[in-house]
């Protein structure tokens, strides 16, 4: 019996499949373990267990692991942000409002990208990141040039319509209200540098993740 020629480059299907749960594999033990590594630097770090041998947190890293200062808080940012978004994941369901996308964590790189943000904007960062993803393949870099046009713009006082906003709908304005810093947003009485004209009550002056919630709320 002949053998029915592939061509080069060219997957079987179980040569698919196969990729398919390799992957798989990778993905899940990649992020169990910058979670894992990450919570343990942290724990190291915080509680000074280095203390005994070494004059510094960065030296034990370099001397004992040989990370670099930038690559063990890169894990306990990741590790960070990865508990973050299984908290708010946790959250949502119990608000009946379970999330579709957080069913996936990001991998250490892309955690890295959502750590300079509040754990609710990393919620947001991601969920939008990954709606609007090219093919749905999401990327670190993708994910980085997407959160700095997405809070570009809202910093600027525009914010972005949903992907799903229907043509013809008018961009919502939320412009920094002009007031002293440390502001508290009303809607949510957390204090915040810069607050925001509410799209319902311009009068009104909300922080950012509460502005972002509202136009949200607004287009859907």
């Amino acid at each position: 019996m002949l053998k029915r020629h592939t061509p080069p480059g060219r997957l079987t299907q179980d040569e698919a499949a196969d990729l398919h749960d390799c992957e798989a594999i990778i993905y899940q033990v990649s992020v169990q373990a910058y979670q894992q590594i990450g919570s343990a630097l942290k724990r190291i770090r915080d509680q000074r267990l280095y203390r005994a041998d070494y004059p510094s947190f960065e030296a034990y890293c370099e001397i004992r692991w040989e990370l670099q200062k930038a690559q063990a808080y890169q894990y306990i940012d990741a590790a960070t942000v990865a508990k973050n978004l299984i908290e708010q994941r946790a959250l949502c369901e119990k608000k009946n409002k379970a999330s579709k996308i957080l069913d996936a964590l990001p991998n250490k790189s892309q955690a890295y990208v959502l750590a300079k943000y509040k754990p609710a904007q990393q919620l947001e960062l991601w969920e939008e990141a990954n709606r609007q993803a090219p093919n749905g393949r999401m990327t670190a870099a993708y994910l980085k040039e997407f959160a700095d046009t997405y809070t570009g713009t809202l910093v600027r006082g525009v914010l972005p319509p949903r992907r799903d906003t229907p043509a013809g709908l008018p961009t919502l304005e939320a412009e920094p209200v002009s007031r002293p810093p440390t502001e508290v947003c009303v809607l949510c009485r957390q204090a915040a540098d810069q607050v925001y004209c509410s799209p319902l009550d311009p009068s009104v002056g909300i922080c950012l993740t509460c502005a972002t919630e509202a136009v949200r709320q607004l287009t859907s």
